[in-house]
């Protein structure tokens, strides 16, 4: 699985392997409007929103989890805002966003 460091040996060194957030946000364009799955893989708490409306929260100290929702987004652009915390052990960190059906 996928981890908080995206495979960067010099950022886990610095940033350390516990006790940790993390809070990131970006944009995104959407070719077509339609019904999406997001898919959040987390060890330990998430948080999504997605153009300021939480839409996903585990926020619980838990081992590999992956969580699922599915969202009626527009085409056009929108901004996805994502909060995670690391307490110890493993550490999961993955998104996805797959296109479910295209809009009417």
């Amino acid at each position: 699985p996928s981890t908080p460091w995206d495979g960067d040996d010099e950022l886990r060194a610095r940033l350390g392997a516990e006790r940790f957030g993390l809070v990131a946000s970006g944009r995104l364009v959407l070719r077509e409007g339609g019904r999406y799955r997001l898919t959040v893989l987390s060890d330990d708490g998430v948080r999504v929103r997605v153009d300021g409306r939480e839409v996903l929260e585990n926020w619980t100290w838990h081992a590999p989890t992956r969580d699922e929702v599915e969202l009626e987004l527009a085409a056009g652009e929108h901004t996805l805002e994502l909060d995670y915390f690391q307490i110890d052990g493993a550490a999961a960190l993955a998104l996805d966003l797959d296109q479910v059906s295209s809009a009417a």
